[in-house]
C-alpha cells in the first residue's frame, strides 16, 4: 500500500544521519579515515534510516524483504559483476590499455601468502579464490547496510507507486547523490576531475539500479542486493584493479565504471512495467516485469 509519507520520511533521516559521517570523511579528507570506519558508518546509515523509518510508520521490519529467496537469484547477483568485470578487463588487455596483471602487486600477494616462491598464475588464482570467499564475507558486511536502505525499503517504496522504469530511474538517481558529497570534498573520485567523476558515476549507479531494483522485486529477497553490491565492490572496487596494471589509472577508474555498465549493463525492457505504478494491492512481493538481456558491445 501506498504511503507518501514513506519516501520523504526515509530520505530525510538517511541525509541526516549521513551528513555526520560526511563532515568527519570531508574533515579527515580520504575514505581510509579513522581507518575506513567512518566509510563504514556511512554505509550502514541507509539501513539505520530504514529501522527508524518502519519505526515511525509503524510497519514491521521484516517487511524489508530478510527472506533469502529462490537460490538461482543469489547465483546470479554473485556472478553478474564477475561477468562484466572479465568482459572489461579482456577489452583492456586486448586494447593494449593495459597490461595482464601487475607485477608489484603480484609480489606482494605471494608474500602475504607466505608459501614460498610461487608462480604468477597460482598467486593470481589463489588470490582471487580466496577474496571471493572469505573476502565477499567482509564485503557483504558493509554493502548490507546499504542495501537494507536502498533495496530493502526504498525499492518497494517507490514501486508501489511509479512504474518499474521509473522506480530504478528515481532509486538511482538518489543512490548516486547520496555519494555525491564524499565524490566532491573527498577523495573518492580517484583524482580525476570532479564533473567527469560525476558523470562517469552517476551513469554507473543509475544503470546499476535496473539491475538491482529488478533482482530485489523479482526475487522478493533483499539478498540479491547484498550479493551485487558486494560482488561489484570486490571484483571491480577492491580486487579488480589490483592484478591489472592499468595504464592511466586515474582516468581509467571512472571511465571504467561507465564501460562495464555500457557495454555489459542488463538493460530491462519493462513490458508490464506499469504493473508497478497501477496495481494498489496490498502484498509483501512486487512481482517484477518480463525481463529482456541485452549486452551493449
Amino acid at each position: 500500500m501506498y504511503d507518501r509519507r514513506a519516501v520523504p520520511v526515509y530520505l530525510l533521516i538517511t541525509f541526516a544521519l549521513s551528513s555526520v559521517l560526511y563532515f568527519l570523511i570531508i574533515k579527515s579528507g580520504h575514505l581510509g579515515g579513522a581507518g575506513g570506519m567512518y566509510v563504514t558508518l556511512l554505509m550502514w546509515c541507509p539501513a539505520s534510516a530504514a529501522m527508524l523509518t518502519c519505526k515511525y510508520l509503524g510497519r514491521d521490519v521484516g517487511s524489508l524483504g530478510w527472506k533469502w529467496g529462490q537460490a538461482r537469484y543469489q547465483v546470479m547477483s554473485y556472478l553478474i559483476p564477475l561477468a562484466y568485470a572479465t568482459i572489461t578487463y579482456s577489452i583492456v588487455w586486448i586494447t593494449g590499455l593495459g597490461d595482464f596483471y601487475d607485477k608489484k602487486f603480484v609480489d606482494a600477494i605471494i608474500k602475504s601468502f607466505g608459501l614460498g616462491p610461487l608462480p604468477p598464475w597460482a598467486a593470481i588464482s589463489l588470490y582471487l579464490v580466496f577474496a571471493g570467499t572469505a573476502g565477499m564475507v567482509g564485503s557483504c558486511a558493509t554493502a548490507l547496510g546499504e542495501e537494507i536502505g536502498w533495496r530493502g525499503f526504498l525499492a518497494p517504496a517507490l514501486a508501489t507507486r511509479f512504474s518499474f522504469t521509473s522506480t530504478a530511474l528515481i532509486s538511482g538517481c538518489i543512490w548516486s547523490v547520496w555519494h555525491y558529497p564524499i565524490l566532491i570534498f573527498a577523495d573518492y573520485n580517484a583524482g580525476t576531475p570532479t564533473w567527469y567523476g560525476l558523470t562517469c558515476f552517476t551513469v554507473m549507479v543509475v544503470a546499476m539500479s535496473f539491475i538491482f531494483a529488478w533482482m530485489r522485486l523479482k526475487s522478493g529477497s533483499l539478498w540479491t542486493g547484498v550479493l551485487l553490491h558486494a560482488s561489484h565492490n570486490l571484483f571491480v572496487h577492491h580486487n579488480g584493479h589490483g592484478p591489472n596494471e592499468i595504464r592511466d589509472r586515474r582516468v581509467w577508474r571512472r571511465l571504467g565504471d561507465c564501460v562495464h555498465f555500457l557495454r555489459c549493463v542488463f538493460l530491462v525492457a519493462a513490458r508490464r512495467s506499469d504493473a508497478f505504478g497501477r496495481r494498489r494491492e496490498s502484498r509483501s512481493r512486487v512481482n517484477a516485469p518480463s525481463l529482456t538481456i541485452r549486452c551493449i558491445l
